[in-house]
């Protein structure tokens, strides 16, 4: 599934410490947020209803639906911290204890200006 410009979601401002707003991707769909270094993000889904997984410096969910999302320098935080997950039924979480037993890697880089991994094949 290509992404489509036209399919972009604004999601606020993606400057550290913002709430990033992380909306439920229509069936089919593909979206790309930016993370916000020692921010919150505030999912519209729940994410029991999604499988997750890292592609470079960015965090993908993937919907039961065939939606994505891509996270963009999600772990691209340099020594800041990961930002937190706002649940849909308000609850806070950190990252660190809500992927604690994902197996996903939780380690973090430097930075987006540093980050090596690209969107790529999760879009196709």
């Amino acid at each position: 599934m290509a992404l489509d410009p036209k399919q972009k979601v604004p999601t606020g401002n993606a400057s550290t410490g913002r709430t990033i707003k992380v909306p439920m991707p229509a069936a089919g769909q593909a979206i790309v947020v930016e993370s916000a270094p020692a921010g919150k993000l505030a999912l519209d889904f729940d994410p029991s209803l999604a499988t997750y997984g890292r592609d470079g410096n960015s965090l993908v969910f993937t919907l039961d639906n065939g939606g994505k999302v891509m996270v963009k320098d999600f772990f691209a935080v340099g020594n800041q911290a990961l930002p937190n997950l706002t649940l849909p039924d308000g609850v806070e979480v950190s990252s660190k204890d809500f992927f604690a037993d994902s197996g996903l890697d939780m380690t973090t880089a430097a930075g987006p200006n540093h980050a090596t991994g690209r969107a790529k094949a999760w879009m196709a």
